[in-house]
């Protein structure tokens, strides 16, 4: 196992020796993986910017009384796929959650990594259903007010 020092010193880039010899494949490993998780923290944290400003224009549309719209349905669907971007971005970290629960001995750090992709998942498919079922009822707003 290895000590919180000598982790550290794989991911700040410095060369760590155990008996007398660089692992350099480990420490290469370890700097991908690193960096796929810096990489998925960015695109989760730009993808959620992006869902809080749609969540923030439905909000003001369904002020303004204008649920039943096309804009609301495009809404949706933009909601949806900014939920697909926080989804890659958990999924390109878990290959660096794994490296952080195997060497501290944390099963829960993986658990934890996985729950952050599945409740993602969720909400995708939660989107996926509204945004259909808004369409629809869009569309019975449009055959009601045509036949009136």
């Amino acid at each position: 196992m290895f000590a919180g020092s000598e982790l550290f010193s794989h991911f700040t880039g410095r060369v760590a020796f155990f008996g007398g010899f660089p692992f350099t494949r480990f420490r290469l490993e370890c700097q991908l993986q690193a960096y796929a998780l810096t990489i998925g923290l960015y695109v989760s944290a730009i993808s959620f910017i992006v869902l809080a400003v749609f969540a923030w224009q439905l909000l003001h549309l369904i002020s303004q009384q204008l649920v039943f719209t096309a804009k609301t349905v495009q809404l949706f669907v933009a909601l949806k796929w900014s939920c697909v971007g926080i989804q890659l971005g958990a999924l390109t970290m878990l290959p660096g959650i794994y490296l952080v629960a195997d060497r501290t001995d944390a099963p829960g750090v993986m658990a934890m990594g996985l729950i952050f992709y599945a409740v993602w998942l969720f909400m995708t498919v939660f989107f996926a259903i509204l945004q259909r079922l808004w369409a629809t009822a869009v569309a019975f707003k449009h055959v009601s007010n045509d036949s009136e």
